[in-house]
Order: C-alpha cells, then sequence, then structure tokens
C-alpha cells in the first residue's frame, strides 16, 4: 500500500536541552528507539555510580553537549539533583540526568525504555 510519506524521523530532546539531543529514522515494523545522539550532544547510560553500562542494559540516560540548560531558576536544589558533574569532561561540564531508562543495542541505537520517576510534563 502506498503512501505519500516517504521517510518519517523522530527527534528526542527534554526541555533541559535547548536544542533536539538524538535522532532516529522510523522503520516500517521497526522497532521504538531514539536513535543516536546530534553532532553537539553526548549521550552516556549510566548506572548509579555514573559508571558506563555494557550494551543491552538498561540505565538512565544522561546528555552533555551544547545545547544542555544551566538548571532551573529559582531552584538551586532541584538544579543540583539533575545537573552533576561530568566525569568524562576535562573543562568542567555538567551532565543532565533525564531520568529516561535506555540501553543500547548492538549496534548502537539508544532505545526508550520509559521514565524513571513517572513525570509528565504540560506545554513544555
Amino acid at each position: 500500500h502506498q503512501t505519500a510519506v516517504e521517510h518519517v524521523f523522530v527527534f528526542y530532546g527534554p526541555s533541559e536541552d535547548t536544542t533536539y539531543s538524538t535522532w532516529a529514522r522510523r522503520e516500517v515494523a521497526g522497532q521504538a528507539n531514539i536513535g543516536r545522539p546530534l553532532h553537539n550532544t553526548q549521550s552516556y547510560l549510566l548506572d548509579a555510580d555514573l559508571q558506563p553500562v555494557p550494551t543491552g542494559v538498561a540505565a538512565e540516560l544522561h546528555l552533555a553537549g551544547a545545547g544542555i540548560t544551566r538548571g532551573y531558576l529559582g531552584q538551586a536544589a532541584m538544579t543540583a539533583e539533575k545537573y552533576i558533574p561530568n566525569p568524562f569532561s576535562t573543562n568542567g561540564e555538567r551532565l543532565y540526568r533525564t531520568g529516561d531508562p535506555t540501553r543500547y543495542r548492538a549496534d548502537g541505537v539508544i532505545e526508550y525504555a520509559g521514565r524513571i520517576d513517572h513525570q509528565v510534563k504540560i506545554r513544555g
């Protein structure tokens, strides 16, 4: 059956990243995923000790890069909880803890597995 849409792309990005973070091209009957990081974003799937996890193991997605915001206005405690020092950076960059459990597939694509904190955002 023919369709007018040739390609469909999905872009993932929390509000705390002022740009999109990852992208993927949807495939017919393909598994849902959030793809790979954009060129200005670094993604890390880290355990509770901020150590990278092996392929296939679910862990919280952490983001770094040009679009990550500085924190939450007037909410120092929440900023300190969600924006943490980046252990992989030599220039003082921070990581944003997304609250999203994800896993790497063998091909390096990131699969989305839900939310850790059950947060729902309305208009934002």
